[in-house]
């Protein structure tokens, strides 16, 4: 009787496993990076726009000096005809 040894159908070294573990590692480790960078960009923004809310309420809410000690609201200026030039948008009225 004839013994029929079967080959393996992929043979693989260490290297193969050691590229693998590398490139693994690398991809991690980016992520890592990108996922840091991201978070100190998004800590970052949120304290900036804390600042310019905080400008932004007092100079609109700021306690007056005088004697009413009530706050005063000042109308928007109108804007004036050269804001809209006519030669791009006409403005319906």
């Amino acid at each position: 009787m004839k013994v029929v040894r079967k080959l393996k159908a992929q043979v693989k070294t260490r290297w193969y496993y050691i590229f693998w573990g590398i490139a693994t590692t690398s991809v991690v480790a980016g992520q890592i990076v990108v996922g840091t960078g991201y978070r100190t960009m998004a800590e970052t923004s949120q304290q900036i726009s804390a600042d310019i809310n905080l400008l932004i309420e007092t100079m609109l809410y700021s306690r007056p000096t005088g004697p009413s000690q009530r706050p005063r609201y000042e109308p928007m200026p109108a804007p004036s005809p050269e804001d809209y030039p006519t030669n791009q948008m006409p403005i319906i009225q």
